[in-house]
């Protein structure tokens, strides 16, 4: 006999969290170490995103603190290529 899952199990199993909530604190962890923060973000931006604007935007990431976070590493944002260099 298959167990009786309900609609509420995600949210039993994981607390108080619901699956939504836990895909955005996912995408709120950026890496700290900037060379593979570079990388990550020029991931997506490669593969996902037009621009840092709409990946920031999509992953709910402040793009001012990002840019400064980047800039204290000697990175910026080149929109030609639409990568960090």
């Amino acid at each position: 006999m298959a167990p009786n899952i309900s609609e509420n199990a995600p949210a039993r199993i994981f607390g108080a969290c619901s699956i939504s909530a836990m895909e955005r604190q996912v995408h709120a962890m950026l890496p700290q170490d900037p060379a593979m923060l570079v990388s990550y973000i020029n991931l997506k931006l490669r593969d996902f995103y037009p621009s840092l604007d709409a990946l920031c935007e999509d992953e709910d990431i402040d793009v001012a603190e990002l840019s400064e976070k980047l800039a204290a590493a000697g990175y910026h944002y080149d929109r030609e290529t639409n990568s960090i260099r």
